[in-house]
């Protein structure tokens, strides 16, 4: 399904000039990588350690994918940040969307696949394994999924934060889920980015302890259809 791309709004003006936020294009993609290669370390963020290639292949991916969407704050042709997300998770449709690089990626470093953070987005949510085994051998039928949206990446560049873009791109993200008809939106940050879990929490979000890790803090947020009253 296709799902429909939000409209670009101004969100901002830096050194007398404005921000907008809307939908990246094709042509982003350099300038997405490039910033996401900034904004992230290999030990942070378990995507780098696949290299370059499926970095590139990631982004074009969500660019491109009918289920997925990236909105960016544009001033003038500089993307000073941006979000990516989901209609539902991630993890295992981009993997899948980009195995070749994956592999690639693997045959040059096997001990990641060995990496506790590879079965967690694997299996993610945790327990999404266990009810398919239940209802394949059980034959127990499970209640049905709540629809879920996943934010993948958020990154701005240094110059640009402190000025109210990195919430305005996570409140637009939330609406465009809401749009999509999510009953949930979930994110994770890692425990030591305190920027990154207070950007989440001004905007609702709060930690699932389920599924955080000794690394990693999950972060939901209960949505209300749109046109709602969200009091």
């Amino acid at each position: 399904m296709q799902l429909e791309r939000p409209r670009e709004v101004q969100a901002a003006v830096l050194d007398g000039h404005p921000v907008w936020i809307g939908p990246a294009r094709l042509e982003d993609l350099d300038a997405l990588v490039d910033l996401h290669l900034d904004s992230f370390s290999k030990e942070e963020h378990f995507a780098l350690q696949l290299g370059h290639p499926f970095i590139r292949e990631a982004y074009g991916w969500l660019l491109t994918s009918p289920e997925t969407e990236v909105l960016v704050a544009r001033q003038e042709d500089r993307i000073l940040g941006f979000t990516a997300f989901c209609n539902g998770y991630y993890n295992v449709p981009m993997l899948l969307a980009c195995r070749r690089t994956v592999t690639r990626g693997l045959l040059r470093r096997p001990w990641l696949a060995l990496r506790p953070e590879w079965l967690m987005r694997l299996v993610h949510p945790p327990w999404a394994l266990l009810k398919r085994l239940a209802s394949s051998v059980l034959g127990w039928d499970p209640p049905p999924h709540r629809k879920v949206a996943q934010i993948a990446f958020t990154a701005l560049r240094p110059e640009a934060q402190g000025h109210g873009l990195g919430a305005a791109l996570k409140q637009a993200s939330i609406e465009v889920c809401r749009t999509w008809g999510a009953e949930l939106v979930v994110t994770g940050v890692r425990r030591d980015n305190h920027r990154a879990r207070l950007l989440n929490e001004r905007a609702g979000f709060v930690e699932d302890p389920r599924q955080s890790t000794r690394r990693l803090i999950y972060l939901r947020l209960e949505l209300k259809p749109p046109g709602a009253n969200r009091s």
